[in-house]
């Protein structure tokens, strides 16, 4: 049984031996392979958003960006009775400091761990965040301005997780995609289009790093939406 061993114990190799979590990336698209639907929030039907929740509860972490949070204002935290308890810490890249005080994430901070990964100088805004118990990680940038996201994942790495769990939006998803970083990739497909309400192509936006269809290893229907799973290393 070396495979099913292999596979069980997936994340636990890649933390003792990579120094890395191990992340699994998530993301929702329309029929016509839209990531955003300018009139509704959600993309995907309460079958597909109910096993995202389990998703969420198999991690101990997730991890987002400052321009999800402000977009959805999510909780991000696992909705499914009897499963509320493991809810996994929250990890956010806000380089400037942008997510309001006010969201779902930070108000809920008290009960849920969560972390902000920064880089700008403002003390007056680090102590509210502070104050609403967030944690605070002042990252460098590089000659682009942007973070390294393997150092992200290293430092994440060095706080003790070991799952991470990528809910973000298509930018962040796909500079993830691109650096090698996912181990896991879980796309969720309505059985609907958007037509022109939809935005964000992600065929298009993902054309020069397309997924190889060989890393797929499962397709699970959710009542009208299409759950595919694929393997990246």
């Amino acid at each position: 049984m070396q495979t099913e061993v292999k596979a069980f114990y997936k994340s636990y190799f890649n933390f003792k031996e990579k120094k890395l979590p191990f992340v699994s990336g998530k993301i929702a698209l329309s029929k016509d392979f839209y990531t955003i639907d300018k009139k509704k929030r959600w993309i995907t039907n309460f079958y597909s958003r109910g096993r995202v929740h389990l998703l969420r509860s198999f991690h101990d972490c997730i991890l987002t960006s400052a321009r999800t949070v402000i977009i959805d204002n999510p909780t991000l935290n696992c909705r499914i009775n009897g499963l509320e308890k493991l809810s996994p810490s929250r990890f956010i890249i806000d380089k400037n400091l942008s997510v309001p005080l006010k969201s779902n994430i930070i108000k809920s901070a008290k009960k849920y761990r969560t972390y902000i990964f920064f880089n700008s100088i403002n003390k007056k805004k680090i102590k509210l965040y502070r104050n609403l118990n967030v944690k605070m990680i002042k990252m460098p940038i590089n000659e682009l301005g942007d973070f390294d996201l393997k150092k992200i994942l290293l430092k994440i790495n060095k706080l003790g997780f070991s799952r991470v769990f990528l809910e973000a939006g298509l930018n962040l998803f796909a500079n993830f995609l691109r650096s090698g970083l996912i181990n896991d990739l879980y796309i969720f497909i309505s059985n609907k289009k958007l037509g022109k309400n939809g935005y964000k192509d992600f065929k298009k936006y993902m054309k020069p790093h397309s997924i190889n269809k060989n890393k797929f290893v499962e397709k699970v229907n959710l009542l009208g939406d299409t759950m595919l799973i694929y393997r990246m290393k």
